[in-house]
């Protein structure tokens, strides 16, 4: 594992100096955890904010919204 040096707030310092109290076997393991769910977050965003953009161009356009509903009857149902 790679080492840094970072400066954090006393609140959050305090927080995470309590890392056993959340089930956690180290300070460096609630850290980790805390960077996975903020990067998970965060391209869930991406995502979404991508979904969006192409919704707006595909709705735009009759023929789009045409292949879009033929190609959506080919596709296997998740259920």
């Amino acid at each position: 594992m790679e080492q840094i040096k970072i400066s954090i707030k006393k609140e959050h310092h305090e927080f995470i100096s309590h890392y056993s109290k959340y089930g956690f076997k180290d300070k460096s393991e609630l850290v980790r955890k805390a960077i996975d769910k903020l990067k998970e977050e965060i391209e869930l965003e991406k995502l979404k904010s991508s979904a969006q953009i192409l919704n707006s161009i595909y709705s735009k356009e009759k023929s789009n919204k045409e292949w879009i509903d033929d190609s959506i009857k080919e596709w296997p149902d998740e259920n």
